[in-house]
């Protein structure tokens, strides 16, 4: 997985794709590992619409998920954001082919990871920040999936004319983004 980080950072992508392969041959709950493949297969990031390949990759970390192996944590106070990610980026690819119950349901699990994240994680990598623990990179990029999920879900709510469910989200997004 480290090879395939530094052949990233290097811009040659088809090498990074073969040794995140191979970290995933070697331990197939590779969550890291599913989601830099699925981000290397999917050519436009912006495109929420995925490749097949892109929409496996997101699909195998939500049955990680739905597993005993990703429902039992050794440590409860950490919650794997991973599972947030593949949610929000399958929400996408069905609210832009027109599947908005599929859509709404991923984009509902996407907002229980990343609250549940904000609730018990956070604090524990805030407190990190004194020992050199905090990435705040990380943290940005978690709290942007965040505020996407409830932007997403509340223009989703409205669309169905739900406009207090909707009201809610915004206040929360609203909250969040003046933190």
């Amino acid at each position: 997985y480290r090879l395939g980080l530094y052949y990233e950072r290097e811009g040659n992508l088809e090498k990074a794709r073969e040794y995140y392969q191979s970290a995933l041959e070697r331990d197939p709950h590779s969550l890291p590992a599913l989601l830099k493949l699925a981000r290397l297969v999917q050519p436009d990031e912006s495109e929420p619409r995925l490749t097949d390949e892109a929409k496996r990759y997101y699909e195998r970390v939500i049955e990680i998920q739905n597993s005993p192996y990703g429902r039992i944590r050794a440590i409860p106070e950490i919650v794997e954001t991973a599972y947030g990610f593949a949610h929000l980026a399958l929400a996408r690819h069905y609210r832009a082919i027109g599947e908005t119950v599929k859509a709404q349901g991923h984009y509902e699990q996407a907002l229980l990871v990343f609250r549940n994240y904000r609730e018990v994680t956070y604090p524990f990598n805030l407190a990190g920040r004194a020992l050199g623990l905090y990435n705040p990179e990380r943290e940005r990029q978690i709290l942007n999936a965040h505020l996407q999920a409830l932007s997403d879900l509340a223009a989703l709510y409205d669309s169905q004319g739900r406009t207090q469910d909707a009201a809610a989200l915004r206040e929360e997004y609203n909250r969040l983004s003046s933190e």
